[in-house]
């Protein structure tokens, strides 16, 4: 069975921070990356309306670090770890970490932006009295409500030497996928969007409906106070108003690890009311995610740069094909390929796949994207993804010359969807 569909989307404002790559099986690439082959990240950073930050950040990764206050740096011959990928940390001061990963090919150059999130000026951080039971607190500047919580419990929070610190200085982000769609959630989120849960030792995909990330400041000698293990906090996190509907009575709640650069199930977290609710015993990032069920679908992206020109008396003929599509010289390696998902769609087909949406496509304020992943064409100019049935999705390109694309069409045959992306041109 073959079908095809032309679907529209918005160019992406900023190019994927937040990557993953061959996290749900073989890409069935003829290159092969081995442990410690090396790769060049050339990267930009900018703010949340995509606009170059000066400020001084330290770039880490690969067994390398550079600092920059250009907004830009280039991070050369950094080490690939086996499982084909280099684990990014950014940082700067009034700002959260970025945790990157970029998945990449041995002497590949990956063109990309990280966007930076600055700490929010108002309701983010307080200092509270710790000598009492305290709940400390996000608010939003959208709206007078508070966001999340965490109740700690008296003598909870402890300095580096194991005592029982009597005030702190706490930090408090949250970020929903479609409320705080201003703050790049996608650009943002720590990691890959995959974890290990409590039954597996390998990665399964998630979409996630919102994260926070909690900071209990440092004590008198600058280092990191800590929870204490055993007066654990209950840490509540609203759910995002679009998503209420789609909400389960429990959803499982991973932690990031910014060591290894993944999520690791903690446990789950229970629905009260327009929250979820859980305990926990230590806090860094913290992340509400749904694990795909079975219905996921088999998406082939093939990069190409050519100067078409269509045959308009001729076109939809048999035999009227565009053979610059198999010619293999005309393929782009080491291409980088960004795709998103929304929450759903009610616009798919009866196998499960995406059809077009409207007119206007994949516009950002009707929709709530919540899975990203990205991966590297292979030297046949193809990358292969894994992604979630029954969703609007979003497929940009970027070479390694900075040449991008981010409209495309395709086809579905035998349940296999094959998207062809031109980094070339057409002339009508």
């Amino acid at each position: 069975m073959k079908s095809r569909y032309l679907v529209l989307f918005m160019c992406l404002l900023a190019t994927v921070a937040i990557v993953g790559c061959d996290l749900f099986g073989s890409d069935d690439d003829d290159d092969t990356v081995i442990s410690g082959s090396y790769a060049t990240i050339s990267g930009k950073i900018v703010d949340l309306t995509g606009n170059v930050i000066t400020s001084a950040f330290n770039v880490s990764g690969g067994n390398k670090t550079l600092d920059t206050d250009t907004g830009s740096f280039k991070l050369e011959n950094a080490t690939i770890d086996a499982t084909g990928k280099i684990i990014l940390t950014i940082s700067g001061a009034g700002y959260l970490n970025n945790y990157a990963v970029e998945a990449i090919n041995a002497g590949q150059t990956v063109i990309a932006t990280y966007t930076m999130r600055a700490i929010p000026a108002n309701g983010a951080k307080a200092t509270y009295d710790l000598t009492a039971d305290v709940t400390a607190s996000q608010t939003t500047t959208k709206v007078t409500t508070q966001r999340a919580k965490i109740d700690l419990k008296a003598g909870s929070v402890l300095n580096s030497d194991g005592t029982s610190a009597t005030s702190a200085e706490i930090t408090v982000v949250h970020t929903m996928p479609k409320e705080d769609a201003d703050a790049k959630p996608l650009d943002i989120f720590p990691g890959i969007f995959a974890g290990v849960p409590t039954d597996s030792a390998a990665e399964v995909p998630f979409e996630t409906f919102g994260f926070v990330y909690v900071d209990l400041g440092t004590d008198a000698n600058g280092k990191a106070r800590t929870l204490d293990k055993t007066k654990p906090a209950k840490l509540i996190m609203p759910i995002d108003p679009t998503m209420l509907a789609k909400a389960d009575a429990t959803i499982k709640l991973w932690s990031y690890d910014t060591t290894k650069g993944q999520w690791i199930q903690e446990g789950t977290a229970t629905k009260v009311g327009n929250n979820y609710e859980a305990e926990v015993t230590h806090f860094s990032w913290y992340n509400l995610d749904r694990p795909f069920d079975a219905a996921v679908r088999t998406l082939k992206v093939t990069v190409a740069s050519y100067t078409y020109t269509f045959d308009h008396e001729n076109m939809g003929e048999e035999g009227s094909v565009d053979t610059n599509k198999t010619d293999l010289s005309k393929r782009v390696a080491n291409a980088k390929v960004i795709v998103t998902a929304t929450l759903d769609s009610s616009s798919t087909d009866g196998e499960g796949f995406w059809t077009a949406n409207n007119a206007e496509g994949y516009p950002a304020t009707d929709v709530t994207t919540t899975w990203k992943e990205v991966s590297s064409t292979n030297s046949s100019g193809e990358a292969t993804f894994t992604i979630p049935s029954g969703r609007r999705i979003a497929i940009e390109v970027v070479a390694e010359d900075g040449s991008r694309a981010d409209g495309y069409g395709y086809e579905i045959t035998d349940s296999v969807a094959s998207a062809f992306v031109n980094l070339g041109g057409y002339i009508d």
